[in-house]
């Protein structure tokens, strides 16, 4: 990657503005030349990839659309989810992590050392991190603070939530006419109260700023189940959802009466096998 340090180097306030012809731009960076059946013109489409299960409906194969990955997407895509994307259709991949917690996820998650081996390979996009690494050829780090300047906010619970940072910064410029976001569903617990409210929030950013963004239907992300004050709660979903927290407590009462008999019975067998020690030890000429 040519002169990674001047070409990520977004300390001006024209960041985001179109550089001289001799600069590469940051969302332009390449290693090698475009892939011949990659079709990108300026203002371009994006579509950031995540983990969920509607990421297999991405337009991979689409060359007017181009994508951003992130973590370890490169390892999930094909076998997890059908895309055979070749390197040179991805433009950016994000993971904004340090690699201390890398490594540390790697283990828990059992994938080991792979991500950190990924990182190590040259690829023909850049890789945001926190931190730059000289063991990581293609990791650039991520300028926040120019990033938060241009936006004007400084609001990130997820890499998602960069991501779409990062594509509001290039679109009040005019280099993004949309965005669209696949695997993005935010329908788990920590995902829908933590990271949901601030994606949210930069797609709602993103279309103030005439930018359109696309949400796949079976995700969460700006939907509703119904509109306030319109239209009543489904009956059919209000009842099933009864029946379940009833079904639930009746099993966590028998959970509970199982565990307590465990202990009972735990206490019993103890017993017996006390009065069986006394017993042999007895036979064997001791007193009980």
């Amino acid at each position: 990657m040519e002169d990674a340090g001047g070409v990520f180097d977004l300390s001006s306030t024209d960041t985001f503005s179109a550089p001289p012809a001799a600069v590469v731009p940051v969302d332009e960076a390449r290693s090698e030349p475009e892939a011949s059946s990659t079709v990108l013109t300026l203002p371009r489409k994006v579509a950031i990839l995540g983990f969920g299960r509607t990421v297999k409906d991405c337009p991979w194969e689409d060359p007017t659309w181009e994508l951003w990955g992130m973590n370890g997407f490169w390892r999930a895509a094909e076998p997890d989810f059908g895309i055979k994307a070749a390197e040179e259709r991805y433009k950016l991949w994000l993971d904004l992590h340090t690699i201390e917690y890398t490594r540390d996820y790697g283990k828990k998650a059992g994938f080991g050392d792979q991500q950190e081996r990924w990182l190590e390979l040259e690829h023909p996009f850049p890789v945001f991190m926190l931190e730059e690494c000289e063991a990581f050829p293609s990791v650039v780090r991520l300028p926040i603070e120019d990033l938060i300047e241009k936006v004007g906010r400084d609001y990130f619970t997820s890499t998602v939530a960069y991501a779409l940072a990062y594509a509001l910064a290039l679109g009040l410029d005019g280099k993004i006419q949309e965005v669209g976001l696949w695997g993005i569903d935010l329908v788990h617990d920590t995902e829908y109260s933590d990271q949901r409210p601030c994606a949210e929030y930069w797609a709602g950013r993103l279309e103030g700023a005439g930018i359109k963004v696309s949400t796949h239907p079976n995700s969460a992300m700006l939907r509703q189940r119904h509109r306030y004050g319109y239209e009543a709660a489904n009956p059919l979903a209000t009842e099933l959802l009864k029946a379940l927290l009833e079904q639930a407590n009746g099993l966590e009462k028998a959970v509970e009466k199982a565990r307590n008999q465990a202990f009972t019975d735990h206490g019993a067998l103890q017993t017996v096998r006390e009065q069986i020690e006394r017993i042999e030890a007895w036979e064997r000429g001791g007193r009980i």
